[in-house]
């Protein structure tokens, strides 16, 4: 392409209107440079893919956003297991994992003078990697990590898997422990942390810990709360006499809960389910 280099052309090739007064001619339009304009558009709409149809205005903004790569198409969300198929044009995709939580221990009713306390599940395990869509293929199964049950006069349940295909992976989280009949003052710990994640070539990371639960006295307890997750909090810590609350980002845990020797037998809270988010570049 070049600049307008025809007859009335001002210096640097610019156009100028002329002045008749003053005998200066105005610039003229040749055909050598009309020409070499369209053959440039024209060269951008056959880089795009876009066949040029006569009256249509959309025909160079198509065919500058198909040809521009590294552009984000679209993101798909997963909270459920099922089938990846990837939008048309996806080049690359970046995709993120998180593992279920595990669940908070339950208690069972101590005997006088002792305290049943139970600690809150661990988050499960983060990873996030970029893929070419040709390690993806036409499609991946996804599988989402269930949230580790509540325990009832148990520890809490360990959190499930979640995975793109063999791709990527990431584990859930380990269940929280009970501590039953404790003498107190006492604490109890949280269960295993997560397995480590494969397959997070950008980054991985096994699951936060859950917090402690603490028995101050037979009149003071609580349970643990739940590990947080890259996606949010887990279950917040309860009182005695409280079943433990559920983990509210995914893949966080649940808490634990807590009874003195007048209380009931109480049930942790769940862990929550793990999540899949897919982002789809050109």
């Amino acid at each position: 392409m070049h600049r307008i280099d025809g007859p009335g052309a001002a210096v640097g090739g610019f156009f100028t209107e002329g002045d008749p007064v003053g005998g200066v001619a105005a610039t003229v339009v040749t055909d050598d440079w009309m020409n070499d304009i369209q053959e440039n558009i024209m060269a951008v709409l056959l880089a795009g893919g876009v066949t040029p149809t006569k009256g249509r205005a959309a025909d160079l903004a198509d065919a500058i956003r198909a040809s521009t790569t590294g552009r984000l198409l679209n993101t798909q969300v997963f909270t459920s297991s099922g089938t990846y198929t990837p939008t048309p044009g996806m080049k690359f995709a970046i995709v993120t994992v998180q593992g279920g939580g595990g669940g908070g221990a339950g208690t069972t009713v101590p005997t006088a003078g002792n305290a049943s306390i139970g600690a809150g599940g661990n988050a499960g395990a983060f990873a996030r990697g970029k893929f070419l869509a040709a390690a993806i293929g036409a499609s991946q199964a996804v599988t989402i990590g269930i949230g580790g049950t509540a325990g009832v006069s148990a520890n809490g349940g360990g959190g499930a898997t979640t995975s793109l295909g063999a791709l990527i992976t990431a584990p859930g989280g380990g269940g929280g422990n009970m501590f039953n009949n404790a003498a107190v003052p006492n604490a109890n710990g949280n269960g295993a942390v997560s397995a480590a994640p494969t397959g997070g070539n950008i980054y991985s990371s096994i699951g936060a810990g859950a917090t402690l639960a603490l028995g101050l006295t037979t009149a003071v307890l609580f349970g643990g709360g739940g590990g947080a997750s890259f996606f949010g909090p887990g279950g917040p810590p309860n009182v005695s006499g409280n079943v433990g609350n559920t983990g509210i980002g995914y893949g966080s845990g649940g808490a634990g809960a807590a009874t003195v020797p007048a209380g009931g037998v109480l049930a942790g809270g769940v862990g929550k389910a793990g999540i899949i988010v897919i982002e789809e570049y050109a």
